[in-house]
């Protein structure tokens, strides 16, 4: 049944593509989603803070919530790297819009236009003073009404100075 679900929602969505034409290519060519790191957090050692990451969903598409409306779908995800001292709890997604397209037999969660993901940042109480800087991986799939990009990352960057 999820099988035919995938099925529908694709066929759907290539019909609709051929019905209305291609993709302007100025829409294919820009980006269709932009992160905003955060500026520079100061935090002292055995402290803890939230951080937000900002992204911005270009006008004409969506990327789906997180958790998707379907295990197929590809939700919006952040995830850091790993580093020693600093701790990145997960991310606070929003409560997704919910949207019934024409060509779609299932709702769908989406996000669009600003989106904050806000998370928590602890510093293990034995780090040393100093710059850090925490990355992490933005992932999703933006789509318009008509048609799905492929999945694409972006790169997320955190600059933590420890204050003593």
């Amino acid at each position: 049944m999820q099988m035919l679900k995938i099925c529908l929602i694709i066929l759907s969505v290539i019909f609709m593509a051929a019905c209305e034409g291609e993709t302007p290519k100025s829409a294919v060519d820009s980006p269709n989603v932009t992160v905003e790191n955060p500026a520079r957090i100061d935090i002292a050692p055995g402290e803890s803070a939230e951080v937000v990451v900002a992204i911005t969903v270009a006008s004409e598409y969506h990327v789906q919530a997180n958790p998707s409306a379907d295990e197929f779908l590809i939700p919006l995800t952040i995830v850091f790297d790993e580093h020693d001292g600093l701790h990145i709890g997960k991310p606070v997604y929003p409560p997704p819009e919910r949207h019934h397209f024409e060509w779609s037999p299932i709702e769908l969660f989406t996000y669009s236009g600003k989106v904050l993901l806000p998370f928590q940042l602890s510093v293990d109480e034995s780090i040393t003073a100093g710059d850090r800087l925490l990355t992490g991986t933005l992932r999703y799939q933006a789509c318009s009404y008509f048609i799905c990009r492929p999945p694409k990352q972006a790169d997320v960057r955190l600059a933590v100075r420890i204050v003593q």
